[in-house]
């Protein structure tokens, strides 16, 4: 009887851990390469213990000038219903940002949400919109004179499950969707039950 019992704990305990079977190159976000209108993408993050956070976000990528404390944004191709140039006044205080927009006079609230560099007079690194709001910004000024933006449009958590190449994603409230994936040099491919494959790029 015993023996029975121990059989059975042993199984339970075999079943539980092939559930949480976690691939670690997976881990962190990754954003589909295919956009929609208005340079929508899908952002997926995985998370250790199972959790995911999925999302809708604007990406843009711009080259930058700074000059007189006038910040000049120029998109990188070209991009419908973007301006191809755009102007800000540049307010910089420590771990703060206003961009006043030159053409509408709307301002932007930022802080700092990664490592400052050792300038501090520099706008290199990750700002965050301060308050974040229900669609936070996100601009990453680079060294090289780019900026990457973002902004979140909708945000959900979720959990998911791996079983060999097998994927299982439940979003928030909502029916789980299954499939598998598989990496193709430094992309994740997704690929629907009904055939339907998304390429993802590693977010740094």
């Amino acid at each position: 009887m015993r023996r029975g019992i121990l059989f059975l704990a042993i199984l339970v305990l075999m079943s539980s851990s092939c559930g949480r079977h976690r691939d670690e190159r997976l881990l962190g976000r990754w954003v589909s390469l295919e956009r929609a209108k208005g340079e929508i993408a899908t952002v997926v993050e995985f998370r250790s213990g199972g959790s995911l956070v999925s999302s809708f976000e604007t990406l843009i990528d711009y080259r930058y000038q700074l000059g007189n404390n006038v910040l000049l944004l120029t998109t990188i191709g070209s991009i419908p219903g973007e301006p191809p140039e755009q102007s800000f006044q540049v307010s910089l205080s420590g771990d703060r940002l206003v961009l006043t927009n030159l053409a509408d006079n709307t301002e932007e609230h930022l802080k700092r949400s990664g490592p400052a560099p050792a300038d501090a007079s520099s706008l290199v690194g990750e700002w965050q919109s301060d308050p974040a709001g229900d669609q936070p910004l996100f601009m990453d000024f680079k060294s090289d004179g780019t900026l990457s933006l973002r902004r979140v449009i909708r945000s959900s958590q979720g959990r998911y499950t791996i079983n060999g190449d097998s994927l299982t994603v439940t979003p928030g409230g909502q029916p789980s969707q299954q499939g598998t994936y598989r990496f193709e040099g430094d992309q994740l491919v997704m690929i629907s039950a009904d055939g339907q494959k998304i390429r993802y790029q590693r977010l740094e």
